[in-house]
């Protein structure tokens, strides 16, 4: 399984999340808060959208999942649709909405 997440940091406006890829035995929602590698580092993303295949190959894995509140489906709707409207990419609506998480 395959999921889509949007890192916890500003992007460009034109992407639409990350996909990585699933271990066996992680529970991940969408609205999920979970650690992943982003550009040579672990960073905090939200699980926007759960996917059973991938365009794109040699995917990473999600580190884990973060035992915060996860959004509901509604919120992560809610946010996708003003991430339209405010022309502005979906990881930057969450990182300017979510307070700072910081590493255990």
């Amino acid at each position: 399984m395959i999921a889509r997440v949007c890192p916890l940091r500003r992007t460009q406006r034109s992407s639409n999340g990350f996909d990585y890829e699933i271990n066996n035995g992680l529970n991940v929602l969408v609205g999920s808060f979970v650690n992943i590698p982003f550009r040579n580092k672990i960073i905090v993303g939200v699980v926007v959208d759960l996917l059973e295949e991938s365009q794109h190959i040699n995917l990473k894995n999600i580190s884990c999942v973060l035992d915060f509140p996860q959004l509901s489906k509604n919120e992560v709707a809610y946010l996708k649709e003003l991430s339209l409207g405010l022309y502005q990419s979906l990881s930057s609506i969450l990182a300017s909405g979510i307070p700072y998480i910081r590493k255990p």
